[in-house]
């Protein structure tokens, strides 16, 4: 599923700064004081700072590549999964990227192996260490912490103190119980499996709702049955023009699980 020989290393950081966190010499710098100027003015000016420096901070993607989240399946037991999709036209190195699922108010991280490049068209797939066989021969490497349904999962680029949200199953406020609502059915990313459609080519970047949409008509979505795994291991992608579609790879074996809260 991911390219031949990846090396399964993790990404690791550490968690976000805040506005607590930064030096003090950033909280101390103050506008320069023009004819007029009062200091209510001043605030306005450190919060334009504070809003540059996250900027600087972001990540940015490499050229060409375009990860997505192409599956997620919620199945009995412990039948989970997410799969990665490279819609881009350019190789994407997994190291760059990692997978954070939000658990009680948590950030489980896991970070995609280093020294890796997931190919144009090709598909890579995180499934929990549980699942049954037909899904690890498929899978590239395992992880504990994927969701029940009721987690946001979302594919970060960068690391834990610089990142950018690629794409996102959930929001930030977690259902008590059960999931969200995918194309109008209710609940669909609790015992479902959800697809992507052929014509996204671009994560949503955090804008579940709008990638969830109210309908089949308006979703990025095709809800399934849960323990539908039938197209797990690849995707279809009709964009046009398409990158070409280079399969995947097999992994000799399994990465065990690790993750860091």
């Amino acid at each position: 599923h991911g390219s031949p020989g990846l090396d399964r290393q993790q990404l690791s950081g550490e968690g976000h700064r805040d506005r607590d966190d930064l030096p003090p010499s950033v909280g101390a710098i103050q506008s320069p004081q023009r004819p007029g100027m009062g200091h209510r003015d001043r605030p306005r000016g450190i919060a334009l700072l504070l809003a540059l420096l996250a900027f600087a901070r972001a990540s940015v993607e490499p050229e060409g590549a375009r990860l997505i989240v192409s599956e997620v399946c919620d199945g009995a037991a412990a039948n989970k999964y997410l799969e990665i999709f490279n819609a881009g036209t350019a190789p994407a190195p997994l190291a760059e990227y990692a997978l954070a699922v939000m658990m009680k108010g948590t950030q489980m991280w896991r970070g995609l192996p280093a020294g890796s490049m997931l190919a144009p068209g090709a598909v890579f797939v995180v499934a929990h260490p549980g699942a049954d066989s037909h899904i690890l021969r498929r899978a590239d490497i395992t992880f504990a912490f994927l969701s029940n349904g009721n987690l946001q999962s979302c594919l970060m680029h960068g690391a834990r103190d610089a990142h950018t949200l690629v794409d996102c199953v959930g929001d930030t406020h977690p259902v008590a119980g059960a999931g969200w609502d995918v194309c109008g059915t209710h609940a669909a990313t609790k015992g479902h499996t959800l697809i992507r459609a052929s014509t996204v080519a671009i994560g949503n970047r955090g804008a579940w709702l709008r990638s969830a949409g109210t309908s089949a008509q308006d979703c990025e979505w095709i809800v399934r049955e849960a323990n539908d795994a039938a197209s797990l291991g690849w995707h279809t992608f009709a964009i046009t023009p398409a990158p070409e579609l280079l399969g995947s790879v097999k992994l000799p074996e399994l990465a065990g699980d690790d993750a860091s809260s």
